[in-house]
């Protein structure tokens, strides 16, 4: 279970007490974590088999010069205000991947010089990412929130999963799967137990900010966060030169690869094999790369190899019942993995 690495393992009268005793911080966290939760998801390169352990890989690079300067001067000196500062950073360019405006990422709490007992070592950190918001305003919502959980670090995951009915015992923590922290005031093996897929590891020294990316190899590839690291650091630069401009005219991606996309890439034209339908070409794609990701929908998503069986299930139901060759067989769904699942199963 995650409770035990979560928190201190409390007894029942402690429990019972912090019931009773933790009335605002229960409040809080209700409020807080009110209404729909959906984790902020960077989308998988590949889909793991079930239960297979997390695969640590890392990704770092570092960021000098004027946005440093700029940091430098916004943070004032404080540890503190530059994580938040980048927690803000890191909620937009989730945003930014997943068009969501709500935004859960996990920290932990501040690292203690004596070693003590904690109820908590983590930190579930909800920020709102309007489009008409200013980055400004993001690192003042970073702010707040990261004051107003840490004031309220004392009331136990453990009855917090409860309370909102999420399971405590999942492979997957469900609250988040992209974690924050700066290991100038952090301590990241903090929050390692509960296995984020993804964390942004920030260190501030030698003048310049170092990110290291740690991530899940079983799901994401080199490449990919490669590119996920150019595209914070494009982001963050453009952000702090006016920290007043719309969150919606950020953009992440650099100039190259933006001219990358919209010329070479979009070079499309070519000759593809006559001879074949577009079902048999992608049989052929989802044998050759069955475990990669073919489709994405919103949080959802179906590796090659899942999209085939659902397509090839559909196609033999559709055969069950009397559908033969040109018959005309009407589909209508909304946009989404069913609809792509109809076109081929058809």
């Amino acid at each position: 279970m995650h409770s035990g690495a979560m928190e201190r393992r409390l007894s029942l009268e402690e429990l019972a007490s912090l019931r009773q005793q933790s009335r605002s911080e229960r409040e809080y966290w209700a409020n807080k974590l009110a209404g729909q939760l959906d984790k902020a998801v960077v989308q998988y390169d590949r889909k793991p088999p079930a239960g297979q352990p997390r695969v640590l890989a890392s990704h770092e690079l570092t960021i000098a010069g004027p946005p440093f300067a700029t940091l430098e001067r916004l943070r004032n000196r404080s540890e503190r205000r530059l994580h938040m500062i980048l927690t803000a950073a890191v909620a937009l360019l989730l945003k930014k991947y997943t068009a969501s405006e709500d935004v859960i990422l996990g920290a932990p709490v501040l690292r203690q010089e004596q070693e003590a007992q904690y109820i908590n070592t983590v930190l579930p950190l909800r920020l709102a990412l309007p489009e008409e918001a200013s980055f400004k305003d993001l690192i003042l919502a970073a702010r707040q929130t990261i004051e107003e959980a840490t004031q309220h670090q004392n009331y136990p995951l453990r009855l917090l999963l409860e309370q909102l009915g999420l399971p405590g015992d999942s492979a997957d923590f469900p609250l988040f799967e992209v974690a924050v922290l700066l290991e100038n005031i952090h301590q990241q093996s903090y929050i390692d137990h509960l296995n984020p897929r993804l964390t942004f590891a920030f260190r501030r020294a030698d003048q310049a900010l170092h990110l290291r990316l740690d991530y899940d190899a079983s799901r994401y590839q080199a490449e990919s966060m490669a590119r996920l690291g150019r595209h914070f650091a494009c982001l963050l630069e453009r952000a702090l030169a006016d920290i007043n401009q719309s969150v919606a005219r950020l953009d992440p991606i650099p100039e190259d690869e933006r001219r990358q996309l919209l010329s070479e890439f979009n070079a499309t034209a070519g000759d593809y094999p006559a001879d074949r339908t577009v079902a048999q070409l992608f049989a052929a794609q989802a044998a050759a790369t069955p475990e990669a990701v073919a489709v994405v929908s919103g949080q959802q998503r179906l590796t090659f190899a899942e999209l085939d069986r659902r397509a090839n299930q559909l196609a033999h139901h559709l055969r069950n019942q009397g559908v033969g060759p040109e018959a005309v067989v009407a589909i209508l769904l909304e946009p989404g993995l069913e609809m792509i699942v109809a076109f081929l199963g058809v």
